[in-house]
């Protein structure tokens, strides 16, 4: 194999594994959205990644009436209706 081949071959083995990178970040990114989206309230962590924002940011909306926050314990969790809310999505209705 000359060079120039190997090079080529590096490169695009780089590329891919970059590639494959992103697709499992996104792919765990969906996994927790699903797992939040079937509990009624997420933690303050749960729902900046949830956002995609920061934890002043979270508090900011919560603040600012836009999310729900609820004390579970003696710890903070936000809604997931509030959260679907400033989402712009319909919430499911829970089969009792």
């Amino acid at each position: 194999m000359t060079d120039e081949l190997e090079r080529q071959l590096l490169e695009a083995l780089r590329a891919q594994a970059e590639r494959e990178e992103r697709l499992a970040a996104v792919l765990i990114n969906l996994e927790k959205r699903l797992a939040a989206n079937d509990q009624t309230t997420v933690t303050i962590e749960q729902a900046m990644e949830i956002l995609g924002c920061g934890r002043s940011k979270v508090f900011d909306l919560i603040k600012g009436g836009q999310l729900r926050k609820v004390k579970v314990g003696l710890h903070s969790h936000v809604t997931m209706d509030s959260i679907h809310s400033l989402q712009g999505v319909v919430p499911r209705r829970r089969s009792t």
